[in-house]
């Protein structure tokens, strides 16, 4: 009976252990306490929108896109193609 109970206990702790670890990486994840630049490497990449396919735009928000990209280091734009 109490080699039965053992067994019990040992099975508790490990579901509650798993349970709580799958929780913590999925609130709080592996490396928390990293701020973001860290993970910057300089080349960055980013999806631009559709309103940016087939539309005209001004110099002023071309330049503004221009400015965004360069402060945050981003080298690859990717963008979605045009349907006809």
């Amino acid at each position: 009976m109490r080699k039965r109970w053992h067994i019990w206990g040992i099975t508790t702790f490990a579901v509650a252990f798993t349970a709580f670890a799958m929780i913590w990486i999925f609130f709080v994840g592996f490396d928390a306490g990293r701020p973001g630049y860290f993970y910057n490497k300089g080349t960055n990449a980013v999806w631009i929108g559709h309103e940016w396919v087939g539309t005209e735009k001004s110099d002023a928000e071309i330049q503004s896109l221009v400015e965004m990209l360069e402060k945050n280091q981003i080298i690859c734009i990717l963008m979605p193609k045009k349907l006809e």
